[in-house]
């Protein structure tokens, strides 16, 4: 908890800017302190529910439908609104990735977050050949309008880790966190 408290607190003060709308979803970006890669923010709406979205983005433990990286997720532990899995992840041209990442659900009224981190320090020994994230952190928030729609916004910060340039991964990062919401406003239930 400590360390998303101290990335959010980082680049807490730094404005957002506007990079692109694709299909809905608004993507800006903003720099992060000691870091080339940028924290992303995507913004929409979806006439699902709070609670249905919230269930989305937190999952239940195994490796979402349709998610073409996630090779391999392990439940290192769990509780009602908090687990850790070990995940192992292989994209394209670069080696596998793995981490442990702690999510954790607040309900709050009438809005969830789900937030997510590293937590690597009970991740298994690494493994060669494969890169272990350093920096990952982010969140879910979703909130009823007034209109009956959910505002949905997820943030996200991450470091492919290895040789990748932040030159050659923003683009790449950018399409992959949008595909990320896109699937996770489909798996939702009304």
């Amino acid at each position: 908890m400590l360390a998303l408290f101290s990335s959010l607190v980082l680049c807490a003060g730094a404005p957002f800017d506007f990079v692109e709308e694709i299909a809905g979803i608004r993507v800006e970006s903003r720099e992060v302190k000691d870091s080339s890669f940028t924290e992303l923010r995507l913004s929409t709406t979806s006439p699902k529910s709070v609670e249905a979205l919230c269930a989305a983005a937190f999952g239940d433990g195994s490796i979402p439908p349709g998610d073409p990286y996630l090779r391999e997720r392990r439940v290192l532990s769990t509780a009602s609104d908090e687990r850790v899995t070990y995940d192992r992840v292989a994209p394209p041209v670069i080696s596998e990735r793995d981490y442990a990442l702690r999510v954790r659900r607040v309900r709050d009224g009438a809005a969830c977050v789900v937030r997510f981190e590293l937590a690597n320090e009970v991740a298994p020994p690494p493994v060669r050949g494969r890169v272990r994230l350093s920096r990952l952190a982010g969140t879910w928030r979703f909130v009823r309008a007034a209109n009956g729609q959910t505002e949905v916004t997820y943030t996200a910060h991450s470091e492919p880790g290895g040789d990748v340039s932040a030159f050659i991964a923003e683009g790449p990062r950018r399409r992959t966190e949008i595909d990320v919401v896109r699937r996770t406003l489909a798996r939702a239930t009304r």
